[in-house]
């Protein structure tokens, strides 16, 4: 007679992993949750594919202010004949800095939020553990950090130490923004945001783009969060 066998995790996995990996196997199961998978992969795949679906140099200063359907005046510049989504103030083509701006927000955010979280709880740990005069130091910094706008932190922290992807990295932990040129859709809204009543395209297509992601994240972690809770 045949034994019978069970499956079991792994050694060493702990329930909320576990819970985790049954989630993500089980997603189909939540519609929610598809449609969130379906809207992260498609900026994932975008990301990825950057090279192939961007039509123009997100960097090429073309025509300013052309809007969505413009021809493009330079032949060959672009693999399309006019801006897909129009072009910004400076001329460069919206919708390649928006497929180049997923990249960036894909690849640099999480380890920007990664690194602030860890600074974060390193540094709250050691003022809660030493006290006195250490808390003290810490919570001034912090409050100093607080109290500077965003802008001007991250200038002032990329003016001392330069611009490279790890002092990028540094300054996103501690004032959150990317330097232009590179594209990015936190700053093209910021570039283009007080011509945004005459020219809409500029600003509202990556506010589009940053609301689809958010949602995708929030549908997926909303139907992981439906999969796990049943049994």
């Amino acid at each position: 007679m045949p034994r019978m066998t069970t499956t079991v995790p792994a050694p060493g996995y702990g329930p909320a992993l576990w819970n985790a990996v049954k989630s993500f196997a089980l997603l189909r199961e939540s519609i929610v949750g598809m449609i969130g998978a379906g809207l992260v992969l498609f900026w994932v795949i975008l990301a990825l594919g950057a090279p192939l679906f961007s039509p123009c140099d997100p960097n090429a200063t073309l025509q300013p202010f052309a809007k969505p359907g413009t021809p493009v005046p330079i032949a060959g510049a672009c693999w399309t004949d006019t801006f897909v989504l129009g072009a910004d103030n400076i001329g460069r083509d919206v919708l390649s800095r928006i497929v180049w701006g997923a990249r960036t927000v894909l690849t640099w955010a999480p380890v920007a939020a990664v690194s602030a979280y860890l600074v974060g709880i390193v540094l709250g740990l050691a003022a809660g553990y030493y006290r006195g005069w250490i808390d003290d130091v810490l919570s001034g910094i912090s409050n100093i950090i607080l109290a500077f706008p965003v802008l001007v932190l991250y200038i002032l922290i990329i003016a001392a130490i330069g611009a490279s992807p790890l002092n990028i990295v540094f300054a996103v932990t501690f004032a959150t923004g990317l330097p232009p040129p590179d594209p990015d859709w936190g700053g093209m809204i910021n570039e283009t945001r007080q011509m945004s009543l005459a020219f809409p395209h500029m600003t509202v297509m990556p506010c589009i783009a940053i609301s689809s992601l958010i949602l995708g994240f929030n549908l997926l972690a909303d139907g992981l969060r439906e999969i796990s809770l049943r049994d």
